[in-house]
């Protein structure tokens, strides 16, 4: 940008959210103008806790740590998730640590 263009113009490519500069998606338009285009919206991602549970009902032997990898969550994520769900009474583990499997209750 030059030196003499308005300082509005410049406020209109960023925007400040908690604290952080978010540069908005800018096009050149036919007269070579830049405008702010149109947020592209986020492609919803199923629930995190809906997935485990699917999974978990096709495969209930599966492990926490073969869990993890296939979510693409860490390990720790996954522990807090079942152990909320162990917590709520959704789901319960049967038998040893690693020939167990999961049930699920409600």
């Amino acid at each position: 940008m030059r030196e003499s263009e308005p300082i509005e113009l410049r406020k209109n490519l960023a925007e400040l959210k908690d604290g952080l500069i978010i540069p908005k998606i800018v096009s050149k338009t036919i007269d070579n103008v830049s405008r702010p285009t149109k947020e592209i919206p986020k492609k919803r991602r199923r629930n995190t806790k809906e997935i485990i549970l699917e999974v978990l009902r096709d495969r209930p032997e599966m492990t926490m740590r073969e869990l993890a990898p296939q979510l693409d969550l860490t390990i720790d994520s996954i522990r807090h998730h079942i152990r909320m769900f162990q917590d709520a009474g959704v789901i319960r583990h049967l038998g040893s640590t690693k020939a167990g499997r999961w049930e699920i209750v409600k």
